[in-house]
């Protein structure tokens, strides 16, 4: 065999040993977060092809939408294969859902942070009177209250007729 055809053939093989060698070693990927305006979120290093539990910053006055690729939103169930800066989307609405304990539906409803709530008409329930929306600390919730910077849910008060 001819000493250059050699010397090729082993600059060849060391080289693939290099590049699998560094595959190998390198089984960790970075996932960095551009909050966009919102709290600060350290860089998470996990083992590549694995899922992890996404952090959930915050933001003044604003709803955390989630975390995007581009315009893929990328949930805690997606597999990571390599290296990806994630960025936070965020909006200024925030949501109220009406939990009826058995009465009828009533559909949920977004308004903006501190903005005067106009609510729905009441639900119904066979044998039953409704009271109002009470809040989880007990409050009750009415008409021209304004909305917390955060999504609630509200619970339907019933008497029985």
């Amino acid at each position: 065999m001819n000493k250059k055809l050699i010397i090729i053939i082993t600059i060849v093989l060391i080289c693939a040993f290099g590049i699998s060698l560094f595959f190998l070693l390198n089984r960790n990927v970075k996932i960095k977060f551009d909050s966009n305006g919102g709290s600060v979120v350290e860089t998470l290093v996990i083992k590549r092809g694995t899922k992890t539990k996404l952090p959930s910053p915050t933001k003044d006055n604003s709803n955390f939408i989630g975390w995007y690729l581009g315009d893929k939103r990328i949930l805690s169930n997606y597999v990571f294969k390599k290296n990806v800066t994630l960025v936070a989307k965020w909006s200024d609405k925030f949501r109220i859902s009406f939990i009826t304990s058995g009465g009828s539906r009533v559909e949920s409803i977004s308004l903006k942070c501190g903005e005067a709530i106009k609510l729905p008409p009441a639900p119904t329930k066979k044998n039953f009177k409704f009271k109002g929306w009470r809040l989880n600390n007990g409050t009750t919730l009415k008409d021209g209250d304004t909305i917390p910077c955060r999504n609630i849910n509200v619970v339907a008060m019933w008497e029985r007729k």
